[in-house]
């Protein structure tokens, strides 16, 4: 997924949907373009790097505002206070323990797009449950598996979720 798209996505999804009650939750969802953007050729990276992340938070989500270096990753952003990362090698999107920088508890989807893709799922997933939407229908959950990249990231869609 395009980081354009999700942002445009998850925007409309959030101004469709905020009622009063849950609207300060849904709000830290929204997010907001940088005054300069970059092109570039990942689109997790143009996410990160070209709009406001540092104060997103959607669900277990939260993100930085740009990329965390360290020798094996590219941090990005946190759920809860794990840290969420891209593998420099594997270009995969993983889950690592905030106590241990080399561990990969998780791995969360084969590439930036995928993990794009999974994303915007979940948001809309997590709007309708706030608003107790009965008539919202989650994607079955081989297909979650498919958009994540296949089986190998399995254990990050059950956790998000709830499989």
């Amino acid at each position: 997924m395009e980081s354009k798209k999700i942002v445009k996505q998850l925007n409309a999804l959030i101004d469709h949907d905020a009622g009063h009650q849950i609207r300060n939750v849904v709000e830290r969802m929204r997010i907001y373009p940088k005054r300069n953007q970059t092109s570039y050729r990942d689109e997790l990276s143009a996410l990160i790097n070209n709009y406001e992340m540092s104060n997103v938070e959607i669900g277990v989500f939260s993100f930085f505002d740009g990329y965390k270096v360290v020798e094996k990753y590219l941090l990005f952003g946190k759920i809860e206070m794990d840290l969420l990362a891209v593998d420099r090698s594997t270009r995969e999107i993983v889950l690592l323990d905030h106590d241990n920088i080399d561990h990969v508890m998780i791995k969360c989807s084969k590439s930036s797009s995928d993990f794009l893709e999974i994303l915007y799922v979940y948001s809309e997933f997590t709007v309708n449950r706030l608003l107790d939407n009965d008539t919202y229908v989650l994607p079955e959950k081989m297909v979650l598996y498919e958009m994540s990249g296949g089986d190998a990231y399995g254990k990050f869609v059950d956790f998000l979720f709830d499989f």
